[in-house]
């Protein structure tokens, strides 16, 4: 589980972005669990469309996204949203290298 806070400004910009990124790609809602499961929505994107994909959209979040909320959880030994908080810890990281 996890949130993002930002300006009422970069949030406008961002929910743009997100929602022209997600057209783009022939998506109505983004889904992590069925996007890395290759489910739903996501069923027909080959390998190149969904890296292609999920860095359009960190990319989208690097730009707008000013701090990001995670809880992990782990469930039978798994870490659950471990793969949102490495994803924002991406994200953190090329942003204090571009503001250097």
């Amino acid at each position: 589980m996890g949130g993002c806070v930002a300006a009422a400004e970069s949030w406008a910009a961002f929910e743009k972005e997100w929602a022209g990124t997600l057209q783009k790609y022939h998506i109505e809602c983004f889904h992590m669990t069925d996007f890395e499961a290759y489910r739903k929505a996501f069923k027909e994107i080959d390998r190149d469309t969904h890296k292609a994909l999920i860095a359009a959209l960190l990319d989208t979040m690097n730009r707008h996204i000013d701090i990001c909320i995670t809880r992990l959880q782990a469930v039978n030994g798994q870490c659950l949203g471990c793969g949102y908080r490495l994803a924002w810890m991406v994200i953190r990281e090329q942003k204090s290298h571009i503001q250097e």
